[in-house]
């Protein structure tokens, strides 16, 4: 069925399903029969995450095509509202004792099922690799794998994106050794190269044995020093680029931004639209993507991933004021009618799509968004009614509230950065079928999931949480809020 185009799946076939692969089932069941004072005890064995079930279908497609057999890539799309009949069809049934194969399977497409491996983890130290296919470079238990076989270097790995790309690399059996300025949590076993990104020196010895390079490195848009955007975005990346290629690095993942783009003429945005930066951190970022491509030029297979804005458990920066403004109740604000299209990218989804693009041979320019978004005001009144505490979305005219933003940024009065004032009232999102189709990658995460995750991490973790601590990133600390404080006050009803 899925290689003549033909296999159901329920709207996007965002349903999750766990899974495991083999080696993964293998070493569950030596880890338990090896790890003693478990006995009687029951586990979940199953890959890392759950896939959905178009990267299922993909998945299977990509593999039957690389078999040399030839794949109609379609899928049956049947609308959701059939697959909820479906399951109230068969619950029905079943509560007369009747038992319809095929109404029981359909209905069962139309959900999740997730297990949960924490069990096995903590208590097994079980750890099960992100992809069913087997590949000796993330596989653990093939001969030649783990510590020794693939060393991934992860620039800025101290960072927010940084730090939780590293622990999926970890996961995933690689050995991971970090280049930033600052340390941080890391798992056991990776390594820290302390030292900066334009030190010639120290990147050279960072990059020596790598495999794969991750460049995160790079200065936010708050930090409003063109010359430090230029040193590090920029004079960084080019310097570990060429150490890369000197070392005999095999890849390199750049993480770029949609800030290159600035604000697009037409939407949607594909890979081929032509970039056009309206401030200067958007243009460091995109100076720094004509040193990747020069470093193709040179022989280095590298490969770019521009993602929209992150969000995700831990992402603070600008969301933590956001956050913290809804959970006292204080309403918060959008640009005019707020019905601007937003796409945003969860952090997981990001690092999926950055490790999927250091596993493909040749360069590479990818596009990295969710598939589900929606209007600005539709995601912000999503998290109010989400956090249920009073907070309402108003509306503020969009150019006199812009000037208002940029003003006091200049003053010094609150934390915004031209890329807030330019683009919170502007449409923007990808295309990424391309990345669909080059990397089988699938987006797991709404607009709505991850500000509900992203606001539920924030009130768990608040009390530990502070503003503006510049021995970490400034997307794990709350931005300072200055002035707007005063304004809170005011929203608060």
């Amino acid at each position: 069925m899925i290689r003549k185009g033909r296999f159901p799946v329920f709207g996007a076939g965002g349903a999750r399903r766990s899974m495991v692969y083999v080696g993964n089932l293998v070493q569950g069941v030596l880890r338990a029969e090896l790890t003693p004072g478990v006995g009687g005890r029951a586990y979940w064995i199953a890959d890392e995450r759950a896939y959905t079930v178009a990267e299922i279908v993909k998945t299977v497609q990509a593999e039957l095509k690389a078999a040399g057999l030839y794949v109609v890539h379609r899928m049956v799309r049947i609308p959701n509202l059939v697959g909820t009949t479906v399951e109230k069809a068969d619950r029905l049934l079943q509560g007369k004792g009747v038992y319809h194969q095929q109404i029981h399977v359909l209905g069962e497409m139309n959900k999740t099922i997730a297990c949960d491996i924490t069990a096995a983890k903590e208590e097994l130290g079980y750890a099960g690799v992100r992809s069913g296919r087997r590949d000796a470079r993330v596989d653990p238990l093939v001969p030649g794998s783990g510590p020794g076989a693939v060393r991934a270097l992860v620039t800025g790995g101290s960072g927010y994106f940084g730090e939780l790309l590293v622990d999926r690399l970890a996961a995933d059996g690689m050995a991971v050794r970090v280049l930033d300025l600052n340390d941080s949590t890391r798992p056991a076993g990776v390594e820290l190269v302390q030292g900066d990104v334009r030190g010639a020196t120290v990147v050279r010895a960072a990059c020596d044995g790598v495999d794969v390079v991750f460049n995160n490195v790079a200065q936010v848009p708050l930090a409003k020093d063109e010359q430090l955007l230029r040193t590090v975005n920029v004079d960084g990346t080019d310097r570990l680029l060429r150490a890369a290629q000197d070392a005999g690095v095999s890849k390199v993942v750049h993480t770029s931004s949609s800030a290159v783009f600035g604000v697009p003429e037409s939407n949607p945005v594909f890979p081929s639209t032509t970039p056009a930066p309206r401030e200067a951190y958007g243009r460091a970022k995109l100076a720094a993507e004509y040193a990747c491509w020069a470093a193709v030029g040179r022989g280095l297979d590298v490969s770019i991933v521009r993602p929209r804005t992150i969000l995700g458990h831990g992402r603070l920066g600008i969301f933590g004021i956001l956050f913290d403004w809804i959970a006292d109740g204080a309403d918060v604000f959008v640009l005019g009618s707020g019905d601007n299209r937003y796409q945003f990218v969860h952090a997981d989804d990001l690092a999926d799509i950055v490790i999927r693009a250091g596993a493909k041979q040749g360069p590479g320019l990818f596009n990295a968004g969710t598939d589900r978004f929606c209007s600005m005001r539709e995601s912000l009144e999503s998290v109010v009614a989400h956090a249920q505490t009073g907070s309402k979305v108003r509306s503020l005219p969009a150019r006199p509230a812009s000037w208002g933003m940029h003003a006091a940024a200049s003053l010094g009065l609150a934390p915004f950065a031209p890329y807030h004032w330019i683009m919170y009232s502007k449409s923007m999102w990808f295309d990424i079928e391309h990345a669909r189709e080059q990397l089988g990658w699938q987006p797991r995460w709404s607009n709505q999931e991850m500000f509900a995750q992203s606001y539920d991490w924030f009130v768990a973790n608040r009390a530990t949480v502070g503003e503006d601590d510049h021995s970490v990133s400034h997307h794990r600390t709350i931005s300072k809020q200055g002035a707007l404080r005063l304004v809170k006050r005011l929203a608060t009803r």
